[in-house]
């Protein structure tokens, strides 16, 4: 019994020894705009736990923290030096997550020695979203512990352990030992992209890949995988990038596109994606008649265009292209669906286009034909076409008066052919 009391004694002792060596801090509440309270509140919980289990701090509890804190008007100096007086600490841990942009979070962490008012331990990690909250504490909680173990850690473990808690492989290790890589190598850059991972680090040792032009990518938000590719290419700068493509509001996406195919400039390469736009918006007006000139013609009115072009062919500035259209014709604003298929031949920027469909008003006399269009299209905006109507069916109501009925005295029936001239503008800038 005697040697039991004495052992506790000892033990007990052994952890007032420990006790009294670990600094205590406050760890407050992660602050955010951008993530709702109750969800800070378990993140912070979280890295308090960590932190806790790495033995290096003696940490306040939650609630006391909480309770200094109630009232406070943010993080001030004051509220800081009131949290230093009333909890006996020294050192406060301040964290901050904000969104940048719909998706992409930072998370900065700040350890501050009240008192002198002294930083003495920061941090930065860019998060791709929200799903790298934790594995963010996480790494956040390896940093914090080699920083204030340093050496010690080195001592007891070495760089093969700390690979190992990292969650490299064996055969990991041994190339990162090879080639001379430290663990923090692999830390620094991944501060910058918190789900770049141990093996994508592997891939980016062993393929010889430069780890500072790495850094630039990730420090200019470019996410690992957009990166293995411009490094597949031989790209490892962003100057060109930034002073061609970016500033005419081209993404790192559409440079290595360009890039790919051979295309060096903004301007080409803007050539080059109109030549593939597929869908446009037609907006035009004219008019219809049954007779030419119109002095002699039984009707004549206005015609307005709303429709939706297709492209079918990949490619809109070869020898030829294939449309087809849906929209509607407006004939005294009666709206009259139509469905037209077309042929382009020529050259940029002017095409001979020729094209058939059918068209049905349904409202004012009811009238179903089919007709065929020849025109010009000019710059891939300006179209001006001619079109006949062959063949169709009769109206219930005559077009002259809209009164007399089919059958009826006075009825005047369509005279096919009948003619239309059409001036149309193209917007596929609406769509994308």
């Amino acid at each position: 019994m005697k040697k039991i009391i004495l052992a506790g004694m000892f033990v007990l002792g052994g952890m007032t020894g420990l006790f009294a060596e670990q600094p205590r801090i406050a760890v407050l509440d992660i602050q955010s705009s951008s993530l709702e309270r109750g969800q800070t509140q378990v993140l912070t919980d979280i890295f308090r736990t960590e932190l806790f289990k790495t033995g290096l701090f003696q940490i306040i509890e939650q609630t006391q923290v909480q309770q200094v804190a109630a009232g406070s008007d943010g993080v001030t100096s004051a509220t800081l030096r009131l949290l230093a007086e009333q909890l006996d600490v020294d050192t406060i841990m301040v964290m901050n997550l904000e969104r940048l942009g719909q998706e992409r979070l930072v998370f900065n962490v700040r350890m501050i020695e009240v008192p002198q008012q002294l930083l003495v331990y920061t941090e930065n990690f860019f998060l791709p979203s929200e799903d790298h909250l934790f594995e963010t504490l996480v790494q956040l909680t390896l940093q914090v512990r080699r920083f204030f173990a340093g050496d010690d850690l080195d001592a007891v473990s070495g760089d093969a352990a700390r690979w190992s808690q990292l969650g490299a492989s064996a055969a990991e290790i041994e190339l990162f030992q090879q080639r001379g890589i430290a663990p923090a190598d692999y830390i620094e850059l991944r501060q910058y992209d918190i789900s770049f991972g141990i093996s994508q680090f592997a891939a980016a040792v062993r393929n010889n890949w430069d780890l500072d032009a790495l850094r630039q990518f990730f420090q200019a938000e470019i996410r690992y995988y957009l990166a293995q590719r411009a490094f597949s290419l031989g790209l490892y700068s962003l100057d060109h990038y930034r002073t061609s493509f970016r500033p005419q509001g081209f993404s790192f996406v559409d440079y290595l596109d360009a890039y790919e195919k051979n295309i060096l400039s903004a301007r080409e390469y803007q050539q080059y994606i109109d030549g593939y736009r597929r869908d446009h918006v037609l907006l035009g007006i004219g008019a219809v008649a049954d007779n030419f000139p119109l002095a002699n013609a039984d009707f004549s009115y206005p015609m307005l265009q709303l429709g939706w072009e297709h492209y079918w062919t990949a490619y809109q500035r070869g020898l030829w292209k294939a449309s087809s259209e849906v929209g509607l014709m407006f004939l005294l604003l009666a709206p009259t669906p139509y469905l037209q298929a077309n042929i382009y031949v020529g050259s940029e920027p002017y095409y001979f286009k020729f094209g058939a469909g059918v068209a049905a008003e349904l409202l004012l006399g009811g009238h179903v034909a089919g007709f065929t269009s020849v025109g010009m299209e000019v710059l891939e905006r300006f179209e001006v076409s001619l079109l006949t109507t062959w063949a169709g069916t009769q109206p219930y109501v005559s077009y002259t008066d809209f009164e007399t009925r089919r059958g009826e005295d006075g009825y005047a029936g369509l005279r096919f052919p009948y003619f239309g001239i059409q001036f149309s503008m193209k917007f596929s800038d609406i769509l994308f």
